[in-house]
């Protein structure tokens, strides 16, 4: 009978690390959908910041595309514009 060898501590810190990766990579998606892709709302979800969901979409390439009703973002008309002297005024609308 085959003895198993010992896991050594990098094999069982590889193997957390690649958990902890797998359910992060779930919670922010999740996090996402319910949000419906806004970065903001799901960041508030999790109780962290856009800035974190976001470089978490880079790290694990998320397709933002698909939280989006139609798989496209809403048209968002701008409401400011910039005046000659290049200050942002709000538009009237």
């Amino acid at each position: 009978m085959r003895r198993r060898p010992k896991d050594t501590e990098a094999d069982k810190q590889s193997l957390l690390d690649y958990l902890m990766s797998v359910y992060e990579r779930f919670l922010i998606k999740d996090a996402l959908r319910q949000a419906r892709g806004n970065a903001a709302l799901a960041a508030e979800i999790l109780g962290t910041t856009k800035r974190i969901i976001q470089l978490r979409v880079g790290k694990y390439q998320i397709d933002m595309e698909e939280f989006f009703q139609n798989g496209k973002r809403k048209n968002r008309s701008k409401k400011t514009k910039k005046d000659d002297g290049g200050q942002y005024v709000r538009m009237q609308e």
